[in-house]
């Protein structure tokens, strides 16, 4: 029987010290001139949008207790006791989420003044008017005779805007037309910003029957049962701040103590650092219920900016009933339905037509961009003999740039009297022949300086009420964001593509060449001939897109004054292509990865007030933070272009890599005879003929730098 005594105990201790996570406690007191309480005042709690009205009454301190009250705007608190008037009146203020909240001004409160007979009237023209005690009495208004009332006593002047009492400049009129204090104030009467809250506290003491009426209360709480140290974001703020992405976590970094994650982290727009504490220990809280990965303790990024009614950052001393986390925590709430009906709607809309041309073209970084960096100057002169030994009398050449490879193949021209040419199939004497690549010019027919970018971000919210204790409210956001990857891409030559016609089925190297040029073509066809059969060029987008969907949906049910129930469901469903850098085809897909994201959060509140100290609050939710990362060639079958069937890793296809079947690179072949002095005939002559001209392909220097992949070994160029 004790323990049971001693854990009930314990329990109402902790129900009557623990708020809901999401919710306020507000208090006040009551007393009269004197600083003495007053106990069974009766308190009303009401805010008409919510329908809410709570009453309490003020205990032997004069102290009231409003638990578990909801954030929102439009609260009105006032005080009322049989034979006492309280100025003010009633006290207009909001509640926001998590606040440990003590009203002010206190109610003060004075007796109501005693009916003055007509006996008393006529008796003050007898009184001397001498006497300075009666001359005082007379400023007052009060009458020279018998004990004075309380309500006579001189008026105060209140700092705070009093709505519902009217100006007077004459004291001694005020006195006789004054408005009794259960009047009601006057309407379209405006509040004033307040004093802070200890001149609130000094001023309210000495109130009299002219500083009734509705006053805001000063903004200023006083966490006295809490210490932690937190900032909101208003709804204001959430309105009107502009906002990349839609996405409200990122007004908490004007959050003193808070900083940023670095950009290329994982966990970008999803947290942030508070208090120097690691990003991954902070407490993400949606309504009350956690909304966090489990994997990475990264808030759940629901985009749903205007269903968001504020939300509070706890940068240190955090509540115990928060919990497990050493970081911050960051407690957000959702609007929720009123007792009229509200709604707006939305759209933000980008077009890279409306943006400025960028100075900085939009393929640096590309391939083009990579082969051009090596093309060298116009004018770069042949390269030198290295071979400086005198038992090898074979000069061999190692050019450092593609134009000074053609240079150096025109020097060995004009020196032995060969006709080589360093394009393919190319005719000697004509253009093609001994051409030099010049990328500016390439470019200066082809740049961009354009990122294309489509970008629609819209949506819609609404809420209202029925059967009049039901509150309903939804809201739809969605972005549409097309940007396409603009590539100007190095890929497979006409040239590369034709070597499998040189081999028969069966023989040595068909397979090999069958499976280069299925590897092969797999890339774009060109587009761009910088020089043709040797460097050719795909320009063009590869898509990348975002499309995102989120819903939100809450339901409140108003069961009694003591009893409500809450029901919030969001989802948030992605479907992205990224770093794809290969335009879709019928042969392959592409090279970019599929993100496929849906999350989920659902929660279920109960609350029931037993007293106004004894509450309780169930919570039960589901929270799912789903991403799946799926290669885009995933569903790819290699075995529809000759490859091996079944799924086929992704490749990295950007640029180049195409493999030469028989090529024989080590010796230039003169005047038809082979290093060894004999001639060759049929296939290997037409190689050996070809060699000097796939020079570039087998080449270690420009096999690395213009991403050919050739076996690397040491490649000379000799003459016998």
């Amino acid at each position: 029987m004790k323990r049971a005594t001693i854990l009930a105990a314990v329990l109402v201790a902790t129900a009557v010290i623990s708020l809901a996570q999401d919710r306020a406690l507000i208090s006040g007191d009551a007393e009269d001139k004197q600083d003495t309480p007053v106990s069974g005042a009766t308190v009303i709690l009401r805010n008409e949008s919510l329908r809410v009205e709570r009453t309490t009454t003020t205990n032997s301190d004069g102290l009231y207790f409003f638990a578990e009250v909801v954030p929102a705007e439009g609260y009105v608190i006032e005080a009322s006791a049989p034979g006492i008037a309280f100025a003010p009146q009633r006290v207009k203020f909001d509640v926001e989420v998590g606040e440990t909240r003590h009203i002010l001004p206190s109610f003060i409160g004075e007796k109501a003044a005693s009916p003055v007979s007509s006996l008393q009237r006529r008796g003050l023209s007898d009184l001397s008017q001498s006497s300075p005690t009666n001359w005082m009495l007379r400023q007052s208004g009060a009458p020279t005779s018998g004990p004075v009332p309380v309500a006579y006593l001189p008026r105060w002047e209140s700092p705070f805007v009093i709505s519902g009492t009217g100006t007077d400049p004459d004291p001694q009129a005020n006195s006789q037309t004054q408005a009794p204090a259960s009047a009601k104030p006057a309407a379209g009467a405006a509040p004033s910003q307040q004093p802070s809250p200890s001149a609130a506290g000094s001023v309210g003491k000495t109130a009299s029957k002219s500083a009734r009426g509705t006053v805001e209360s000063a903004k200023a709480p006083l966490d006295t049962l809490s210490s932690a140290v937190s900032t909101v974001i208003t709804s204001n703020q959430l309105r009107n701040l502009p906002l990349f992405n839609r996405n409200f976590l990122a007004v908490g970094l004007l959050v003193s103590s808070t900083h940023d994650v670095p950009a290329w982290s994982e966990l970008k727009d999803t947290t942030f650092s508070i208090s120097g504490e690691r990003p991954t220990s902070n407490a993400f809280l949606l309504d009350g219920m956690d909304n966090v990965a489990s994997s990475s303790n990264q808030a759940i990024p629901f985009q749903v900016n205007d269903a968001i009614q504020e939300f509070r950052v706890t940068t240190a001393n955090s509540d115990a009933q928060f919990g497990r986390n050493i970081g911050g925590v960051v407690n957000i709430i959702t609007r929720r339905g009123t007792a009229k009906f509200h709604g707006s709607v939305f759209g933000f809309f980008a077009s890279d037509s409306l943006d400025a041309s960028s100075p900085l073209s939009a393929y640096n970084g590309s391939g083009f961009d990579q082969a051009a960096a090596f093309a060298g100057p116009l004018n770069a002169p042949p390269a030198t003999n290295t071979n400086t030994s005198s038992a090898n009398f074979s000069p061999i050449y190692q050019p450092n740039s593609y134009n000074q490879y053609v240079s150096t193949v025109q020097l060995l021209n004009t020196k032995y009297g060969n006709t080589f040419c360093t394009a393919p199939n190319a005719t000697f004497g004509s253009p093609d022949c001994l051409q030099q690549f010049d990328p500016a010019a390439v470019l200066a027919q082809h740049n961009s300086h354009t990122q294309p970018l489509s970008s629609q971000q819209f949506g819609a919210q609404a809420g209202g009420s029925f059967l009049k204790r039901w509150y309903w409210f939804g809201d739809y956001e969605g972005t549409r964001i097309d940007n396409p990857n603009p590539i100007f891409e190095r890929v497979p030559s006409s040239y590369d593509r034709s070597h499998l016609s040189e081999f028969q089925p069966g023989t040595s190297g068909y397979e090999d060449a069958a499976l280069a040029q299925s590897v092969l073509s797999l890339y774009p066809q060109s587009n761009v001939q910088a020089i043709p059969d040797v460097l050719e060029f795909y320009q063009g987008y590869a898509p990348n897109y975002t499309n995102v969907e989120n819903y939100l949906g809450r339901l409140d049910f108003t069961q009694s004054d003591r009893t409500d129930w809450t029901f919030r469901y969001n989802l948030q469903d992605l479907s992205q292509l990224h770093d794809d850098t290969l335009p879709g085809s019928s042969a392959y897909p592409g090279n970019g990865a599929k993100r496929a994201v849906l999350n989920q959060n659902l929660v279920l509140t109960f609350t029931h007030r037993f007293s106004d100290r004894l509450s309780n609050v169930i919570r039960g939710g589901f929270t799912r933070f789903q991403v799946k990362e799926t290669p885009q060639d995933a569903n790819f079958n290699g075995s529809q272009s000759g490859l091996p069937a079944g799924p086929m890793p992704t490749y990295l296809l950007s640029g180049l890599d195409p493999q030469y079947a028989g090529a024989n690179c080590v010796t230039l072949c003169t005047n038809g005879a082979g290093a060894d002095g004999t001639t060759p005939s049929g296939p290997r002559r037409r190689r050996c003929r070809s060699s000097l001209r796939r020079w570039t392909a087998c080449s270690p220097l420009l096999a690395s730098e213009l991403r050919l992949a050739h076996p690397a070994s040491v490649r000379t160029v000799s003459s016998n």
